[in-house]
């Protein structure tokens, strides 16, 4: 993350070694935590910056589930952010369920990449 300059409003950000097990809101490697403690360091340094971190999950379950899930997977982020420091009225999330994959779903190395976490700043 690039800490030299604010991100512009509607900027998306995958947290792309933000990865969790199938079906659960635990992070799979120790690299996912340094992630987001990158991510409040730079919070930190902008404090004018507002985010939502976005949930997805990859097609596995229901969609209902699927849904239920990814919000919970957001706002487990949301609140580890929070946890290293960061205001929580600064920090809004949202599931999107597995709408927008970005890999397929058919092999389990497209479903890890469908089970994300994204920040976009909204201010």
């Amino acid at each position: 993350m690039n800490r030299e300059r604010k991100l512009p409003t509607g900027s998306i950000i995958p947290l792309t070694n933000v990865h969790f097990k199938s079906g659960t809101t635990e992070l799979v490697s120790t690299e996912s935590y340094a992630v987001l403690k990158d991510l409040a360091i730079y919070l930190k340094s902008y404090p004018i910056i507002a985010i939502r971190i976005n949930g997805y999950t990859d097609s596995k379950g229901s969609e209902a589930s699927n849904l239920s899930l990814s919000k919970r997977r957001a706002r487990y982020i949301a609140k580890k952010i929070i946890e290293h420091g960061v205001s929580k009225n600064r920090i809004k999330w949202k599931g999107f369920g597995d709408k927008n994959p970005i890999a397929s779903n058919e092999q389990e190395e497209g479903r890890l990449k469908n089970r994300r976490v994204e920040f976009e700043v909204i201010e």
